[in-house]
C-alpha cells in the first residue's frame, strides 16, 4: 500500500506546442508517476512494463493534474 502511495495513478492535461507553426494541442496522459524531476523540470510515468520510464511530460506544459492522491494540492 504505501508503495502505491509513493506512485500515484494520475490523469493530467498538458498543453504540446507545434513545432512547425504557431499553436498546438491540448492532450491528456494517464498512468503511473514513477518520478517528479524538479531539477529537469520533468513528470515521469512508467511505462506499461511496470520498470522503465514512459512518457515524459516537461511540468511547464501541465495545466491541469487529477487523481486521488493529487486532487488536494492548488495547482
Amino acid at each position: 500500500m504505501a508503495e502505491e502511495k509513493q506512485h500515484p495513478e494520475i490523469t493530467v492535461m498538458y498543453f504540446e506546442p507545434d513545432y512547425r507553426k504557431d499553436g498546438g494541442s491540448f492532450l491528456q496522459a494517464q498512468g503511473t508517476v514513477k518520478a517528479i524531476d524538479p531539477i529537469e523540470g520533468r513528470l515521469i510515468f512508467y511505462a506499461a512494463n511496470g520498470i522503465s520510464d514512459g512518457q515524459v511530460i516537461p511540468l511547464s506544459c501541465v495545466r491541469k493534474f487529477h487523481g486521488e492522491s493529487v486532487d488536494f494540492l492548488d495547482i
